[in-house]
């Protein structure tokens, strides 16, 4: 086993501990998903893979002190793996330069300025494409639970202009919210394959906010919703981990285009239909 397979390893096996303490929204599927889209965009926008790789696991390590808040725990992220980091520097396996660019991409992932870094565009992507499947959407409701947020208000625009502004944290106040803000990373997403990707999974968001658009009797019915949420959620892991696991050893620019294919073969399947 080389040097930065064993780094890689040891970071999976520190996340995965770390995942088992954090909530359902930011655990263990999160990091993973997050991960593999990360993988999958670095060989199309010619990034550093192994750094890419490296930051997308440990993205999320600060969310042990931030579980229901977004903002600091990026900051207090890159804090907890800098000796964890500076180690390995030390044993030769890592350069100052790789160390550098994974902490710059781990501190600065949760910004929308746009950024010339790779492998901070790509794990900022990752991140924000992450929750555009139906498992992602799932991990969404769940996180606006934890944060005592409602479902839907009387009030709440169901669907958007693409043309109004974009929604910030501060103008959440429902899951419905949440999704729309989520529906508007389009328009903060800076990779070229990543815009690719998300032009393909808006249909998942698309599908559920119009299903709930019509559904104006269910409205209210929050248990309902996240049934049919958590449903399509576990559906659609299970078929992509069977994709992923096939491509585990290499990513390739090929497999950015193969995973484009399998969403199209599947998403007729995931339309978030209510009955």
């Amino acid at each position: 086993m080389s040097d930065l397979k064993y780094l890689l390893d040891e970071v999976r096996k520190n996340t995965r501990n770390i995942s088992e303490r954090l909530t359902e929204s930011h655990g263990w599927d999160h990091t993973l998903k997050v991960v593999r889209l990360a993988k999958l965009m670095a060989p199309k926008e010619d990034g550093d893979i192994f750094c890419v790789e490296l930051a997308a696991w440990m993205h999320d390590w600060g969310r042990l002190a931030f579980p229901k808040n977004d903002k600091g725990h990026a900051s207090l992220s890159a804090e907890m793996v800098k000796q964890f980091l500076k180690n390995w520097i030390a044993q030769r396996v890592i350069t100052p330069r790789q160390y550098g660019d994974v902490q710059r991409a781990i501190r600065q992932h949760s910004q929308i300025n746009s950024s010339s870094r790779k492998s901070l565009s790509l794990l900022r992507d990752a991140d924000r494409l992450s929750r555009y499947t139906p498992d992602g959407l799932y991990q969404v409701a769940v996180y606006s639970a934890e944060k005592g947020f409602p479902f839907f208000l009387p009030d709440t625009k169901v669907l958007r202009n693409g043309n109004e502004p974009l929604l910030r944290f501060s103008d959440v106040r429902c899951t419905i919210d949440e999704f729309n803000l989520v529906y508007d990373y389009w328009k903060i997403i800076e990779t070229p394959s990543a815009k690719l990707l998300q032009n393909e999974l808006k249909v998942f968001i698309d599908a559920f906010l119009n299903n709930f658009a019509n559904e104006k009797n269910l409205q209210n019915n929050s248990e309902f919703w996240l049934t049919v949420l958590k449903k399509n959620a576990e559906q659609f892991k299970t078929i992509e981990n069977i994709f992923f696991e096939e491509k585990e050893k290499s990513i390739n620019e090929i497999d950015f285009y193969e995973y484009i294919q399998f969403l199209n073969d599947v998403k007729n399947d995931f339309q978030m239909v209510s009955r």
